[in-house]
């Protein structure tokens, strides 16, 4: 049986089932919402193929599907075996901004404290994108992903005078697979990360690390060849 690439989404008013594109326009033309009313309906919308639970996160659903699909008819003995997380994990901060067709590309963000502490950035990169990561290549069986970090820069001398628009600094991407340490993947993509915030230091004329902003996390699936 061939696996399905991504939840169908169910409309929390009259509970029919659709496709994720089709939800706006339905909400709009059957149940008259404006655009307010349609971003506070979509607080869980996805909707397991299986079981009909909700999410509210659709990495969160497409997980879930994995252990929740029968391995017999009516066997749902073994639905609470989820090694990464029962599906309602907010996922270590990091929100689904962006999909494409059938998940071939996704890019999920984290909103940092608005300072220049390394240690946040830190544990958004080592530890809460490790969730993240372990549930899409669960889904898609192989990936390739990068970051990129949105900050800006002030002048030493001068604190009023920052860098806009903003720098955007990217690591290089990596690939992954089930098997995938993913800590060091993380810690090695950190360490490049603040490389490449030295580098913009050193090489600038006495810039200096004023805030960090969004930290996003590119995701590309791909089949591995023993697939």
């Amino acid at each position: 049986m061939e696996r399905k690439k991504y939840c169908k989404i169910q409309c929390l008013v009259c509970e029919k089932m659709m496709g994720s594109n089709n939800l706006k326009r339905h909400c709009k033309t059957v149940h008259g919402m404006d655009n307010e009313q349609y971003k506070r309906m979509k607080i869980k919308i996805y909707s397991c193929n299986y079981c009909l639970k909700p999410f509210a996160r659709s990495i969160n659903c497409l997980y879930h599907e994995l252990h929740c699909q029968p391995r017999e008819a009516g066997d749902v003995s073994y639905r609470d075996n989820f090694q990464f997380g029962a599906g309602t994990e907010t996922n270590g901060g990091f929100e689904e901004i962006q999909h494409g067709r059938d998940r071939v590309c996704v890019i999920y963000r984290k909103h940092l404290p608005r300072n220049s502490e390394m240690d946040n950035l830190k544990s958004a990169m080592t530890v809460d994108a490790t969730t993240v990561l372990q549930k899409e290549v669960a889904v898609q069986h192989g990936i390739k992903w990068y970051f990129g970090l949105t900050l800006t820069f002030r002048k030493a001398a001068s604190s009023d005078v920052i860098t806009d628009p903003p720098v955007v600094l990217h690591t290089a991407p990596k690939m992954g697979l089930l098997g995938t340490n993913y800590v060091n993947q993380l810690s090695e993509a950190f360490e490049e990360m603040i490389g490449k915030v030295d580098t913009f230091e050193q090489n600038g004329s006495g810039w200096i690390v004023d805030t960090f902003l969004p930290l996003d996390l590119n995701i590309a699936s791909y089949t591995p060849w023993s697939y």
